[in-house]
């Protein structure tokens, strides 16, 4: 697996095979929370050929803000949406990167490979095993180049570690053991409230099961960012009623309204082509 900077490169490469005359991939950001913005400033601007030209969020306000960072990181005035289907829908946009709540990882990147973008997706990249493997098959079925962000497979002394378990030098390995020592601030509680002004909280909600909103848990998964959180764990629980045209449609609850989300069920993922 390549770290994050080969694959954009890797997707500059095939879409600018694309793009030509310009020559230039032009980047879909989807999910604008410290991650996003901390790629959209960092890893695309490393890549002279990659160019940020939309933004898509939920929250007005964060969209706002990376729109006018963007114009200070010297990509120009970007395009600007709350709905990821409508920068989907874009022939403009080459490729996207994702970086929203982990719930949505796996169905934006389906639904990316569908409308022919190549994707660069934030870990965790699915919420369960059949996620990933529909992710896996939709990128083949699609051909389109997918990325993981799981960079610390890729540094030189994890990929020795990995190969030093392989070569059996170790022996039989009964008990693997991990720690995060990353300290944060205590979040605390609170009870649940009205949605934000500005934040389109269903679309946020997605696929997952419909809750209040709670400014802690949205602390935790983040208007925009990467983060997990317990009132979206129930990601998939919803996605089971699909409509005559083919999408995806979180059952109803009072007062919500329906996902425009494909259906990412196996009917729409043609079997693994033999090789």
């Amino acid at each position: 697996m390549t770290n994050r900077r080969h694959f954009l490169g890797a997707a500059a490469a095939t879409g600018a095979a694309m793009a030509a005359p310009s020559d230039v991939v032009r980047i879909g950001m989807i999910g604008l929370g410290g991650r996003g913005n901390a790629l959209m400033a960092s890893e695309v601007k490393r890549v002279p050929n990659a160019r940020v030209t939309h933004l898509c969020d939920v929250d007005q306000a964060r969209l706002e803000k990376a729109q006018a960072s963007a114009e200070k990181l010297g990509y120009g005035k970007v395009h600007g949406t709350d709905d990821m289907h409508r920068l989907l829908d874009d022939k403009e946009v080459d490729a996207v990167v994702i970086a929203t709540p982990d719930h949505w990882h796996a169905p934006a990147a389906i639904l990316a490979c569908a409308a022919g973008k190549d994707v660069y997706v934030e870990k965790p990249v699915s919420h369960n095993l059949r996620e990933g493997r529909l992710m896996i098959e939709a990128a083949r079925k699609y051909n389109r180049v997918v990325q993981a962000g799981l960079q610390s497979r890729s540094r030189p002394s994890t990929i020795a570690a990995i190969e030093l378990a392989h070569s059996g030098k170790l022996g039989e390995v009964l008990m693997a053991k991990a720690w995060n020592t990353q300290l944060r601030a205590d979040i605390g509680s609170k009870t649940n409230g009205a949605v934000p002004p500005g934040v389109n909280y269903d679309t946020w909600v997605g696929p997952a099961e419909m809750v209040p909103f709670n400014e802690t848990a949205s602390t935790i998964s983040g208007i925009g960012t990467g983060a997990s959180a317990p009132a979206t764990w129930g990601t998939m629980a919803r996605i089971n009623s699909i409509s005559r045209d083919g999408r995806c449609r979180r059952q109803a609850s009072p007062g919500a309204s329906a996902v425009r989300a494909q259906s990412i069920t196996s009917t729409t993922i043609s079997k693994r082509p033999t090789r």
